[in-house]
């Protein structure tokens, strides 16, 4: 039920947003469902060479990047 609130919000709320903003904050959800990773990690991540995750620093109080 919480995900179609969310859904619905998102929805509602783009009326004053671009359509490829929209398409940015599905494609992330989608990615951070199935990798547990943003898009912005992910390019983070291949561009280092590392396991990266934003994230971390909130979380965890850790470094965003770890070795592989």
């Amino acid at each position: 039920m919480k995900i179609f609130i969310v859904v619905g919000m998102v929805l509602f709320l783009t009326g004053c947003t671009s359509s490829m903003t929209v398409v940015s904050l599905c494609s992330n959800v989608i990615t951070y469902g199935v990798t547990g990773k943003t898009n912005s990690d992910i390019a983070v991540s291949v561009l280092l060479g590392q396991d990266c995750k934003l994230v971390r620093v909130l979380n965890e109080g850790e470094k965003v990047c770890r070795a592989k």
